[in-house]
Parts: C-alpha cells; sequence; structure tokens
C-alpha cells in the first residue's frame, strides 16, 4: 500500500467544491463513496482467492465527523496482512523470516 491513486475528474471536483462552499460536505461525501467503492473493487478483483471469505470480507465505509470526510477500505480477516504482504522470505517488505520454514 502506500502507492499514489490518479484520480480522474479531480480538477472538476476542485471547482464544483469551490463553488459549493459550505455545502460541500454532501458533495464530498458523494466523491469519497464513489472512490471507496472503486478501491474496493480493485481490491477484490486483486484477491488472489477465487471464492473466499477474504474476498467477501472486503469493504468500504465513508465516515463523517464534522468537515472530516474519511473513506476506509479494509476486511476484518486477521490474516489479510498475510495474504497481501507475503509471510517468510516471500514478505513484500523484506521484513519476514530470514530462513526457510522447514517440517
Amino acid at each position: 500500500m502506500g502507492d499514489a491513486i490518479q484520480i480522474e475528474g479531480l480538477a472538476e471536483l476542485v471547482k464544483k467544491l469551490e463553488q459549493a462552499g459550505k455545502n460541500a460536505v454532501p458533495l464530498i461525501k458523494e466523491g469519497m463513496a464513489t472512490a471507496t467503492l472503486e478501491i474496493e473493487t480493485k481490491a477484490k478483483e486483486a484477491c488472489p482467492v477465487d471464492k473466499g471469505e477474504l474476498r467477501r470480507s472486503i469493504e468500504s465505509e465513508v465516515e463523517v465527523s464534522g468537515n472530516v470526510i474519511t473513506g476506509v477500505v479494509g476486511t476484518n480477516k486477521e490474516y489479510a496482512p498475510y495474504v497481501e504482504y507475503g509471510t517468510g522470505l516471500f514478505s513484500a517488505k523484506g521484513n519476514g523470516r530470514k530462513t526457510p520454514w522447514s517440517y
């Protein structure tokens, strides 16, 4: 994670927000909902499990607290980071186990 995401139509959105002024919160919430839903869809497509509970558990939501609008995409499955980043020698961040597993 941490990769930059290109947002199509950002300039148009900024223009609409400037015009909306104080009434911008509903517009931003709608845009955030659209963005989080797209990210949720991409995450499900990238999930290596074709028919599993991990894919089904990926959800998105938008939270509004005053003028702060937050979009969240995630899962409640504890093993999700291991699927996302790998484990052991194959850890994407390189911080996994340094020696092979043995049985």
